[in-house]
């Protein structure tokens, strides 16, 4: 069975530092159940926590998400509900009623964002080919439901959008402060993470004892413009999934790969945050792609149906 070293093994290790830790690693199955959660009040000491799973995980690459809540770890288009743009004027659109219809309208999702990208790319050949390189910034940018989960190498930003910080096509909220109920840090072990979309067809897919999930890790910075600063600054990686089957909910999950969970609480008169580390400004969610987007593209409802329209010029 496949066994990290989780919180089990880093209590272990606080508590009596054995000369040995295997006997305290948890099987992957169980890395999310409550009794195997950890719990920080400071970035400090979260920053503890991973550096402590890096050192003990060495054949794994690290990579996390921050949630203001325990939402399932799915992918949108795999998802019951998602939370479209502010342009479209719901605060919510149920996915199961007509789930192959969205998963069609990905095609012309795919076909806006080639639109809008056309010239900003020095390296444009993934986008004619591989419709997984426009899936990173349709899931990105939320213009669409994706078979994809973002995630980001940086534990800061990861820890700043679990602790308040939400993004919608370039809009931005917070979380009202004081934020006292626990926010969720997730922390991921991948074997391989993918530069080069072109590859994913001569690559395998990550099919090693995980479950019945199979998906790739491809980083962002490797195929948005370097004019999108939103994905940069983000450290921003994708998990792409296959798409989901047309009468059945969809199981994909990132569960597989979970090494750890950690509840984020702020302390009732103190900051989670210190001078050293503060936590991310709206800054990192702002950028010209995002801002073109919530102008240019638009929606329109068809047989009750929510349904992308063309570009506005």
């Amino acid at each position: 069975m496949d066994s990290v070293y989780g919180m089990r093994a880093w209590r272990a290790w606080r508590e009596r530092a054995p000369s040995d830790l295997a006997v305290y690693k948890t099987p992957r199955c169980d890395v999310g159940r409550e009794d195997e959660r950890g719990r920080v009040e400071s970035y400090v000491e979260l920053q503890e926590i991973v550096s402590f799973l890096n050192v003990m995980n060495k054949g794994e690459i690290l990579l996390f998400r921050g949630q203001p809540g325990d939402y399932e770890l799915r992918p949108t288009l795999h998802r019951e509900i998602w939370y479209p743009p502010a342009a479209v004027g719901l605060e919510v659109i149920d996915l199961t009623t007509d789930r192959k219809h969205f998963v069609r309208q990905l095609e012309q999702a795919r076909e806006l964002v080639r639109i809008l990208l056309k010239g900003r790319l020095p390296r444009w050949r993934p986008f004619d080919t591989e419709p997984t390189a426009a899936w990173a910034v349709i899931q990105h940018y939320n213009i669409w439901p994706t078979p994809a989960l973002d995630l980001t190498s940086s534990l800061r930003v990861a820890a700043s959008f679990a602790l308040g910080l939400k993004h919608f096509c370039g809009a931005t909220r917070r979380a009202p402060a004081p934020h006292r109920k626990p926010s969720y840090l997730y922390v991921f072990g991948f074997d391989r993470i993918i530069s080069d979309v072109m590859r994913l067809g001569a690559a395998p897919l990550d099919d090693t004892d995980r479950g019945a999930e199979q998906f790739n890790v491809i980083r962002l910075s490797a195929l948005c413009p370097p004019t999108t600063v939103r994905p940069h600054l983000q450290e921003g990686f994708l998990v792409t999934f296959p798409l989901p089957a047309d009468d059945l909910r969809p199981a994909a999950t990132a569960n597989a790969r979970l090494i750890a969970v950690i509840e984020l609480v702020e302390p009732r008169g103190h900051s989670f945050w210190t001078a050293d580390f503060p936590e991310h400004s709206e800054v990192l969610l702002g950028d010209e792609l995002a801002a073109e987007i919530a102008r240019r593209i638009t929606y329109r409802f068809e047989e009750e149906r929510l349904s992308l329209g063309d570009l506005v010029p």
